[in-house]
């Protein structure tokens, strides 16, 4: 389906959002396969745009209709109760029902009327439930069938919605988000919402529904509820290759006893020879184990889930919140503000500061792991004037103070400490040692040594892979971040890796590696690896598509 057909995204936004969100027929199946067909579901599409699901499954029923025992003798009734949808597009739901006729007219061979099929034009979220857009359809299902909800949800950010919108959502289900309304998550709580035992959900969403702020609280009820049955990392199977979307598919059930969740990759270069890799069963404690709830994928060896459990668990020892204060930079609210205050020469009033990440499309190119190479560009820190035109600075004093730079995307966790007051643009966030009696404050470069460590890319790259952009690169957010291990160190260890950072921030690029191996060697005592872990963690790193890429930079050159 266009964005142009799909009145969720063209109202939200006020102008036609560009790219597909067409879902693939390959991909349909492979979903539609999870569901039992000989029980007869009725299958539902909460936001059914082009019928892509509803004309897939009409496929099925009709299969199913005549291999009954004994065969239903009136199947298109058989199915036409089935199938149900639900679109606030009128055009969309008029290519949906067509869709589904076609279907079932090639199925059971006889002449199917489209306007017999059940696609309701309705706003799901406006009625607020499955029983409310029943009622106010007046559909009517089979009792004893269960139901399938299945569908591709509109990934519509809070951003785009108008605030009218938004604050309705918000007072209407309270309990989906405390967050950004992104709307996916809404229809994922509306079809939570309505599962009853031997029911099932299949959402294709983004993949940072496995680990944003903003979908915590279903992540929680999830977990909680036991309805997270299995999760399908489709993010590089290129499944929306003219959209920068990375989608996943959620499958939930109610089921209290459900201690694991089946996970999955899903890679593709054809959109019709979708690849799956072999399952894995993660404890959900493992997620438990998250402040954030995040679902992953765990490592493939038995030696690296291990590692990857103890260091989600008390094995972990303090997380990287108990030391550092991570913030937002500065960010433009308003085009003409960067031109207006970042210039590419020198001061020019009392105000101007040093700035990383000033030039356009500049990128965090200035700082690399363990060190920074600023690109010459000042900022006008007028806090007052700025205010006045609605785009407040944060207290210039934050930034005077010793810190750690860290790049909010990048292919592996690239920090750098500055002792020099450089003011930071948004593609950085700002950590502050705290201020209390613990060897990582005393000794603050050290933080800087683990973050940049290859442990620690392990532990990211898996627990916070949903946050993955472009293909590749990782996201580094601050409530990401709070959960990094530290293990546990005292006055002595802490000294000397932060005497090793210092090392390596003034070595020539042929010491590097040396004295990267000895950090290494300290990280991984304090997370008390033992020779297996360490050669297996090495082993992974070489294999990785990031850590490889670990020191390319892309310099800015103004």
């Amino acid at each position: 389906m266009t964005a142009a057909e799909n009145q969720h995204q063209t109202t939200a936004t006020g102008e036609r959002l560009r790219g597909s969100y067409f879902t693939p027929r390959s991909l349909v199946e492979s979903m539609l396969d999870r569901i039992d067909w000989g029980r007869g579901p009725v299958v539902i599409d909460p936001a059914c745009g082009d019928g892509s699901f509803l004309s897939a499954a009409a496929h099925r029923l009709a299969r199913q209709a005549r291999v009954c025992d004994p065969p239903d003798p009136e199947p298109l009734r058989y199915c036409l109760d089935r199938l149900v949808g639900f679109e606030i597009h009128p055009e969309s739901a008029v290519h949906c029902r067509t869709a589904v006729a076609t279907a079932l007219s090639a199925a059971l061979e006889v002449s199917v009327d489209p306007s017999e099929v059940q696609v309701g034009v309705v706003d799901m979220l406006e009625l607020g439930s499955l029983t409310a857009a029943l009622s106010a359809c007046h559909f009517l299902l089979p009792e004893t069938s269960p139901r399938a909800f299945v569908g591709n949800p509109p990934y519509v950010e809070s951003k785009r919605l108008p605030a009218a919108r938004r604050k309705a959502l918000k007072k209407r289900f309270p309990t989906a988000t405390d967050g950004a309304e992104d709307l996916y998550l809404y229809f994922l709580h509306v079809g939570l919402d309505a599962l009853r035992p031997g029911d099932r959900l299949a959402f294709v969403l983004p993949n940072k529904v496995l680990v944003n702020r903003n979908a915590t609280m279903l992540r929680r009820r999830l977990l909680d509820e036991g309805l997270l049955e299995a999760v399908w990392l489709a993010t590089q199977a290129r499944l929306f290759a003219d959209a920068a979307v990375y989608p996943i598919v959620l499958f939930a059930s109610p089921d209290l006893g459900r201690t694991h969740t089946e996970v999955r990759r899903l890679r593709s270069e054809l959109l019709d020879a979708l690849e799956f890799h072999e399952p894995a069963l993660v404890p959900t404690d493992d997620y438990a184990h998250t402040a954030t709830r995040a679902f992953f994928l765990p490592p493939e060896s038995e030696t690296l889930r291990g590692l990857l459990s103890r260091m989600l668990g008390p094995g972990g020892g303090e997380r990287l919140e108990s030391v550092l204060d991570i913030r937002w930079s500065i960010s433009f609210h308003r085009a003409g503000l960067r031109e207006r205050f970042v210039t590419s020469h020198g001061p020019t009033t009392l105000s101007s500061r040093r700035f990383l990440g000033g030039g356009a499309f500049a990128g965090n190119g200035e700082v690399a792991r363990f060190g920074i190479e600023w690109g010459g560009w000042w900022i006008d820190y007028d806090e007052e004037l700025l205010r006045t035109l609605k785009n407040p600075l944060p207290d210039e004093l934050m930034f005077r103070r010793p810190k750690i730079v860290i790049c909010q995307n990048s292919r592996t966790l690239r920090a750098a400490y500055d002792s020099s007051g450089l003011v930071l643009k948004d593609t950085f966030l700002c950590g502050l040692p705290k201020e209390f009696d613990h060897p990582l404050s005393r000794c603050p470069r050290a933080l800087v040594g683990i973050l940049c460590s290859s442990l620690i890319h392990f532990f990211y790259s898996h627990v916070f892979f949903g946050g993955h952009v472009n293909g590749g690169y990782l996201h580094f957010l601050q409530n990401f971040l709070n959960e990094i291990p530290l293990g546990q160190w005292d006055a002595e260890s802490a000294g000397e890796l932060e005497r090793l950072v210092i090392a390596r921030e003034l070595a020539p690029a042929s010491s590097h590696a040396a004295l990267e191996a000895e950090i290494e060697v300290l990280v991984g005592g304090a997370i008390q690896l033992d020779e297996e872990e360490r050669a297996a963690v090495r082993e992974w790193c070489a294999r990785d598509s990031n850590w490889p890429l670990r020191d390319r930079v892309r310099r800015f050159r103004g």
